[in-house]
């Protein structure tokens, strides 16, 4: 598909909204799935409204040309509500 939102990698669930590079994730910070925004040349698309999403975080490590992927689920699916920058 040509909806870069939709890119995926092998193994991993759903779809990418998101490139943090290691300098962006050393610290807590907040993160808002559907704010409109690019990272890492993702676009985080908006949300449809009233809908439900599961969340995963993904961590993609490389080392001598072997990328490896881990992931992490929230307990529950998000309900999306309008953003308000």
């Amino acid at each position: 598909s040509a909806d870069v939102r939709k890119k995926r990698f092998a193994g991993v669930p759903g779809y990418v909204t998101a490139e943090l590079s290691p300098v962006n994730v050393s610290q807590r910070r907040e993160f808002i799935v559907g704010d409109g925004k690019s990272y890492g040349g993702y676009v985080n698309k908006e949300l449809q409204r009233s809908s439900y999403y599961m969340v995963y975080y993904i961590v993609l490590s490389l080392l001598n040309s072997n990328t490896t992927a881990s992931w992490s689920q929230l307990r529950a699916a998000i309900h999306s509500v309008p953003f308000d920058p």
